[in-house]
Parts: structure tokens; C-alpha cells; sequence
């Protein structure tokens, strides 16, 4: 096995991608109920500036928005971080990262982003918020990967006097590029009828289900490369019957909505509609079935200094491995690669083996060093899986801060 601590030409690599990194990261700040430096991560938002790291311990924290700052907020590891609203990146300059991993909030919006915004092991499931679990509008590069994302279920008897209101959207992408992988993606139920006199001051009949909402939505100026993920539309709400009328129930929703053969290109995922009257399609639109099958790469978010952790990649029997190592986010589909490169140049790569009969590699990864006077560096992953007739195909990516 290799390992990154003890050869000298991997301490020359590792300093060479800090030294190339477009911020000096300054400080770490401890979120913490108590005995951190902040009780809030907004607070530890408005004090940081670019390049600057957040750990959140475990507890119960407000929402919070990041508004043009590069900046990565981890959850510790193993630490269950609960967001009681929801998280907002706006207007992030080009160049620019932001990460979020391992936290779980009501919904994210993400708006206006030049720069990049990766989404790590995260969940948005806001319950009957009236939100999609992720709304992303006007943004050039965004990734998440294992999270769940769930639209809220639309209220009921509060739509058109006493009809059941359409869920929302599990995510609903406009004018953006998106890429979903290990993830699973569900759209809001719609919201039952209920008969109630004192929302409409007239007649009398059967209230009606509101419609499910789709797993994800897609304008048709947006992009959606999928590996390996869930999409399913909500379902339609339950009408009730009143007054000698029948209320019907509501629509299923679509697994997906609005993808061409253009705009989706999607690897190994599976759709389904939502139960209703009618059922929801599974795709509403065309999508770009990619040949092949999904392939991943795990490791730690969070790692010490020279501390090694490990690399598991999952893949077939057989398949060369290829790491990526950058710290320079990008979004650019790659057809030969089967997949959506979030590196920008320059990056570095090193051979990891072969992935062996039961399917898995791993690699003990450790950063040995930062330049003096940096504490912390983040640096982003990426790998190349090739088989043996020479089909190249990339995985998910993958965000870690050095401490």
C-alpha cells in the first residue's frame, strides 16, 4: 500500500498544491454549545473571512447564510449537527468555494453563485415548510453528494378555499449546473382536501388533493449530470368527498421534470412518479442514459496533520485507480470521463492500485505538512476508475480540511 506521510516526493506534491491554493487559510473556528468560540455558526459566519474554517460540534443551532465568503463549515465528525432553518449561499464571486458537510437543516438555497458550492453528506427535509429541500437559481457549479433532499408537503385544506395545496420540489434547479451523486432526492406530497366553511365564503362541495411535487426540477437553461441517485416524485394528496361531491385525489409528482437529452446526463440512478390520480410519470421529459455504472470514493472530511485516514474506493473488480488532488474548484461535463470534473487546473495525480475481487480499494491518505504559519488547508478530490477496455469513468468528488 502507499502511503502519503512517509515519501518525500508526496511532501514535495503537498506543499506545492498549498502553496497553489487561492487563500492562506487563517483561522479555525470551534462552534460549540458550549466552550467553543461561537454559540451560533452565523456569528462564526460574520467574523471569518476567505479561506477561513468552521467546526461545528454537536447540538442545535439556528439557520444561517454565507454571502461572498470562501469558507467550509464541517460538522465534526461523528457529531449529529442539526439546522432548526435553513442554509443560504448567495453571490459567491468566481473562484470561490464553499462546502458544507455533514449537517442537517430544513432546506438550502443557493443563489447567484459565480463560484462553487459542494454540499457533503448533508440532509434538507423541512417537513411542511412550504420549501423545496434544495433550491438552486443562477449558479455556475454545484455538487452535492450523499445527501437527502426532500421537498416539504404542501399544506392542507389551505388551497382555493379547501383543496389540498401541491407539495414542493425535492430540488429545483433554474439557470444552473448541477451535479448529484450518492443521493436521494423525493419530492413533497401534496396536502389533502379537507372541507372547512370558514376558508370560502361560498357554496359547498368536495375538496380536492393537492397535486405531488416532482423528485427534481430542471429548467431548460440548466445542466444535471446524476450518478448513482434516487429521484421520486411525491404523491397527490387525498381528496374528501362532501356535499354529494367527490373530491379526487391529487396528482402524482415526477421523478424528474423538464430534462432534455441536452441538459441531464445521468449514470446508474433510478426514477420513479409519485402515487396519484393519475400516477407521476417517472421522467417527465428525456434524459441521456450513460453506459456504465456509478463509481465512488469515502474519506474523512476533517483530517490531522500527518494523521493518515483511508480512502475507500468502490468500483468492479479489475478497475486501475487514479487520484486527483487540487485546490481549485471547477465544473466542466467530460463525455470521455463518464461523468462532471469539479477540478480546475492546476491539479496533481497519483496511481492508487487496482480494485480487487471483492470491489473495494483503500489507501491510507495522510497530509504531512502545511507552509509555516498556515493552519488549515482545504483541498479537493476527484478519482479516475478505468476498466479493462479502457472506459474512464470519474466519481464523486470529495472536500477535506487539513487541521
Amino acid at each position: 500500500m502507499k502511503s502519503w506521510i512517509l515519501a518525500p516526493a508526496a511532501l514535495e506534491l503537498c506543499l506545492a498544491l498549498a502553496l497553489s491554493s487561492p487563500f492562506a487559510a487563517a483561522e479555525v473556528y470551534v462552534v460549540a454549545p458550549t466552550g467553543g468560540d461561537f454559540t451560533q455558526i452565523q456569528a462564526a459566519v460574520v467574523v471569518a473571512i476567505d479561506g477561513d474554517a468552521i467546526l461545528v460540534k454537536a447540538g442545535t443551532y439556528a439557520g444561517f447564510t454565507i454571502y461572498d465568503e470562501a469558507l467550509v463549515v464541517h460538522a465534526e465528525a461523528d457529531a449529529q449537527v442539526l439546522i432548526s432553518g435553513g442554509i443560504s449561499i448567495r453571490n459567491l464571486s468566481a473562484g470561490k468555494l464553499v462546502a458544507i458537510t455533514g449537517v442537517a437543516a430544513t432546506s438550502t438555497l443557493l443563489l447567484g453563485n459565480v463560484g462553487s458550492v459542494r454540499m457533503i453528506d448533508c440532509e434538507f427535509d423541512n417537513g411542511e415548510l412550504d420549501l423545496n429541500g434544495a433550491s438552486v437559481a443562477s449558479c455556475a457549479d454545484v455538487a452535492f453528494d450523499r445527501c437527502l433532499i426532500v421537498g416539504s408537503k404542501g399544506r392542507d385544506g389551505e388551497c382555493t378555499c379547501w383543496d389540498g395545496c401541491r407539495g414542493q420540489d425535492g430540488v429545483r434547479i433554474i439557470a444552473s449546473r448541477v451535479s448529484c451523486s450518492n443521493s436521494s432526492i423525493r419530492g413533497g406530497a401534496g396536502g389533502d382536501g379537507v372541507y372547512n366553511m370558514l376558508n370560502c365564503v361560498f357554496g359547498c362541495g368536495p375538496a380536492w388533493g393537492g397535486d405531488g411535487a416532482d423528485g427534481a426540477f430542471l429548467s431548460n437553461d440548466s445542466f444535471l449530470f446524476a450518478s448513482d441517485c434516487s429521484f421520486k416524485g411525491g404523491a397527490g394528496g387525498q381528496g374528501e368527498n362532501f356535499c354529494a361531491g367527490s373530491g379526487t385525489d391529487g396528482a402524482g409528482g415526477c421523478g424528474l421534470t423538464g430534462a432534455t437529452p441536452d441538459t441531464a446526463k445521468v449514470l446508474q440512478c433510478t426514477f420513479a412518479g409519485g402515487n396519484g390520480t393519475p400516477d407521476g410519470a417517472d421522467i417527465c421529459g428525456k434524459v441521456s442514459l450513460l453506459p456504465g455504472s456509478g463509481k465512488s470514493m469515502n474519506l474523512t472530511p476533517l483530517l490531522e496533520l500527518g494523521t493518515p485516514q483511508w480512502i475507500v474506493y468502490t468500483g468492479f473488480p479489475g478497475e486501475t485507480v487514479t487520484l486527483l488532488l487540487g485546490t481549485v474548484p471547477s465544473f466542466e461535463y467530460q463525455a470521455s470521463l463518464n461523468g462532471a470534473l469539479l477540478l480546475g487546473a492546476p491539479w496533481r495525480t497519483r496511481a492508487q492500485g487496482t480494485i480487487d475481487g471483492s470491489g473495494i480499494l483503500t489507501v491510507p491518505f495522510a497530509w504531512p505538512a502545511l507552509p509555516a504559519g498556515q493552519r488549515n488547508l482545504t483541498i479537493l478530490l476527484q478519482s479516475i476508475l478505468k476498466d479493462a477496455i479502457g472506459q474512464r469513468t470519474l466519481t464523486n468528488p470529495v472536500v477535506v480540511t487539513v487541521l
